[in-house]
């Protein structure tokens, strides 16, 4: 993981970088470049930044979703609404786990205890915030966040194996035709992504998204993005 001034680069699990500019480079993600196993971190001359003190919550329950696990933890699919009514919100970008809601920019603490400990941690200073970005890489999820008032929020969830759905009913293996017919045709796409940004424009760096990634027009990741890191 790299850190320098106006952007900030950070290892995917397939080892290819992200880069994010104040002045507007996409979020950017390629799960199958191939590069050489490598991890440097650089410290730079980044103006330390305090924003507005964000309330965050910690999971909470919603009983009306129940989830079930394989034999590897991983969460399969579970009985909800086949589709969601009404246009892309907040309420989308809420990641629920074995029952419980994971809200981006909450403390990342107890999404960590759902997921379990086998987790590989990497973490530099951050450019963004004081104290230090950290990377929790599972085999089928990796989770991403930001430190504030002595906690680890959570910036970015991206999923990639198991039988995970989001609230909506896609998953992994959803085709684009799917994806579209629960969340509508308002989203863009971006860097091979179909993408859902809360503002509703494209080019809005600051706005969170819903990312599906996709390989021959089917969902192959899954990802919740705050933007909490571009200023």
């Amino acid at each position: 993981m790299a850190v320098c001034e106006g952007c900030r680069y950070r290892l995917k699990p397939d080892l290819s970088v992200v880069c994010y500019k104040k002045e507007g480079i996409k979020h950017m993600k390629n799960r199958w470049l191939v590069l050489p196993l490598l991890i440097t971190l650089l410290l730079c001359s980044c103006g330390q930044q305090t924003g507005a003190v964000q309330t965050v919550n910690t999971g909470v329950s919603n009983e009306t979703d129940i989830k079930s696990e394989d034999e590897s933890g991983v969460q399969t699919a579970f009985s909800a609404e086949a589709e969601a009514a009404g246009p892309f919100s907040e309420k989308d970008l809420v990641f629920i786990f074995k029952g419980t809601q994971y809200p981006l920019n909450s403390d990342a603490a107890p999404l960590l205890e759902a997921f379990g400990p086998d987790y590989k941690e990497t973490k530099a200073p951050s450019c963004a915030y004081i104290g230090e970005d950290k990377v929790f890489e599972y085999d089928f999820a990796t989770i991403y966040t930001y430190p504030l008032d002595g906690k680890d929020l959570i910036d970015e969830i991206d999923f990639f194996k198991g039988e995970y759905m989001t609230n909506r009913g896609v998953g992994l293996g959803s085709t684009l035709d799917e994806v579209k017919s629960k969340y509508g045709s308002e989203g863009f796409d971006i860097d091979g992504m179909y993408t859902f940004v809360l503002s509703g424009k494209a080019d809005d760096l600051k706005s969170p998204k819903l990312y599906f990634e996709l390989t021959d027009g089917t969902v192959t990741g899954i990802s919740y993005y705050a933007a909490s890191n571009v200023q």
